[in-house]
């Protein structure tokens, strides 16, 4: 079975590669880290999201 982290208003977190995400409610995000890594995983989270609403 998979681990289970939940993550809540406040929380600083680091997620390895590989990991799958549940947003349930709006989500405001700020990531860093080199920009070029950036681009690939918006890219990514909006390829799997537009795959969702298909």
């Amino acid at each position: 079975m998979w681990d289970e982290d939940v993550l809540t208003e406040g929380d600083v977190f680091y997620l390895p590669g590989a990991h799958t995400a549940i947003v349930e409610d709006d989500l405001k995000c700020i990531m860093f880290g080199p920009d070029e890594m950036h681009e690939k995983e918006l890219d990514h989270a909006m390829k799997k999201m537009a795959k969702m609403s298909e």
